[in-house]
């Protein structure tokens, strides 16, 4: 019953946790909440779709910053040997009970390909947004 209240709290925290997208302005996304910034986004880098991801703490299991930093320049390498375009993002619970996790917006990513690199990173869960711009938490890992 542990691991079921766990998982439980666990997907709580996706999805009340604010996702702040370091762009010019910056801005949050919420999950299920279209953002016209998002939109904006989109449209100026002729995309229709984005993922919002990090390396940090692989399976929700805290890791050290020395760990979490190194396995977020790893992801960074990725996307930078693919040429994809994004921002650097943070994902903060807004109860402070969870610390604050660098992220990273990635533009023109489909869901299948975030999907696969949330795996290869071993996260839980990403957000996926496509041409409507609201963010959906996308479960990669069953909690």
């Amino acid at each position: 019953m542990e691991d079921a209240v766990n998982h439980s709290v666990l997907h709580d925290a996706y999805m009340s946790t604010d996702y702040v997208v370091m762009s010019e302005p910056a801005f949050t996304l919420k999950v299920g909440i279209e953002s016209s910034a998002l939109s904006q986004l989109h449209k100026s880098y002729g995309v229709d779709s984005s993922v919002f991801i990090t390396a940090w703490n692989p399976g929700s299991v805290p890791r050290s910053k020395i760990e979490n930093e190194k396995r977020q320049v790893e992801l960074m390498e990725i996307l930078r040997f693919r040429s994809l375009d994004y921002f650097h993002a943070e994902g903060i619970h807004p109860s402070g009970q969870w610390p604050a996790e660098p992220s990273v917006l990635v533009l023109g990513l489909s869901l299948e390909a975030g999907k696969k690199l949330g795996r290869q990173f071993s996260q839980n869960a990403i957000l996926w947004a496509g041409p409507d711009a609201k963010p959906t938490l996308v479960m990669i890992n069953a909690l």
